[in-house]
């Protein structure tokens, strides 16, 4: 009679480690993906923000008329196209931002805040720090009404207008608020990396550092030339 007791204490007791195993397993695996996920998401919002970042109206005029110069060399400019370059720098940004946004229907703020959400079940600390940092919702809030009403602009055919439209955010604002935002994502990104594994973290230390070293060159320019000649004309 005591040996059974004995089997069956230690066969429920087996069957409670296995139990717990199993569950502790399952919810590690659900940690996982939710921190992947959020990594997947947060590497969207900053490469996405990384490409607009990059044209950058201070060198971009020159860079842009010395791919057209290269490309075509009997096209010549003179300084009365100063004042059509400044637009078709900012057409050319609405052309990267609306090829990239039209990978996700969400606009950043809501991506972001979304991901919080999904991290804060996991790891509300973190999800709170990263809600909290430099008020980033608000800041992609931003560069999203930026972007609509700059969309707005272009698809009412109003291009003559651009420079004499009041913007929310100046550009030059707009390119220091954009580059602070990828910085700070660059943080949240590399801490919410770090909770899914080591490798994680490094890896995506290393391409954030590869994507920060991309130059703007010819390839850079054959992706929107074509959409950019259809969109001035």
């Amino acid at each position: 009679m005591g040996s059974e007791l004995s089997v069956l204490i230690i066969g429920a007791l087996l069957g409670a480690l296995i139990s717990s195993t199993g569950y502790l397993l399952r919810r590690r695996t659900e940690r996982k993906k939710v921190f992947n996920q959020s990594l997947f998401s947060l590497l969207e919002i900053w490469s996405q923000i990384n490409k607009i970042v990059k044209v950058d109206p201070a060198n971009f005029v020159e860079q842009l008329k010395g791919y057209i110069s290269k490309k075509y060399p009997d096209v010549k400019f003179d300084e009365k196209d100063s004042a059509s370059f400044v637009l078709i720098v900012k057409v050319f940004k609405n052309l990267i931002v609306e090829k990239e946004l039209s990978k996700n229907n969400e606009s950043f703020e809501q991506l972001f805040y979304e991901t919080i959400k999904e991290i804060s079940f996991y790891s509300p600390v973190l999800a709170y720090e990263l809600n909290k940092e430099h008020s980033i919702k608000h800041i992609l809030s931003i560069i999203d009404q930026y972007i609509n009403s700059i969309s707005a602009i272009i698809d009412s055919t109003q291009l003559a207008d651009l420079n004499n439209k009041k913007q929310l955010i100046t550009d030059k604002l707009q390119e220091k608020i954009m580059k602070e935002t990828l910085l700070s994502l660059e943080n949240d990104l590399k801490k919410v990396a770090l909770k899914g594994s080591i490798r994680n973290y490094y890896k995506v230390k290393k391409l954030l550092k590869e994507k920060k070293n991309i130059v703007v060159d010819d390839t850079f320019f054959d992706s929107y030339i074509p959409e950019l000649i259809k969109d001035v004309q």
